[in-house]
């Protein structure tokens, strides 16, 4: 802890507690306070203030590339369980997303789902209604 004693003061004062051999010790040391001192201060509030940003800025974007790339994976997941259902009244839509995989796997889905709906027609009627669990 890096600070100025008294405000205007000529002096700044870093305390540090040590423990050595069982023994704690408090360091005490104490610098004149000039022009290059105060930047060097300066300096450290600024990185430490654009480090704290830094892991703020990157938090945030972790969270919206989360939400953004398991968005179309969700609706998937609630599609195929409306399929398992036998739920096949209308087309499913996915909407598209940024992985080329994710857009594979939905486009087959919808493939599998669009030959489920034409197969169905020839499946007897106790086949594929079923009850919600």
């Amino acid at each position: 802890n890096t600070t100025s004693v008294g405000a205007g003061s000529d002096y700044l004062v870093s305390v540090r507690a040590i423990s050595f051999q069982g023994l704690q010790w408090i360091l005490v040391v104490a610098t004149q306070s000039d022009p290059w001192t105060e930047r060097i201060v300066r300096g450290i509030r600024l990185n430490t203030a654009i480090v704290v940003g830094c892991i703020i800025g990157a938090c945030l974007l972790t969270l919206v590339l989360v939400r953004v790339l398991t968005q179309p994976l969700r609706r998937l997941v609630r599609d195929m369980w409306l399929l398992s259902r036998m739920k096949l009244t209308q087309p499913m839509d996915f909407p598209g997303s940024c992985l080329s995989e994710v857009n594979a796997l939905m486009k087959s889905f919808g493939l599998l789902c669009a030959s489920l709906r034409e197969y169905r027609k020839f499946m007897p009627e106790t086949l594929w209604v079923t009850q919600d669990r």
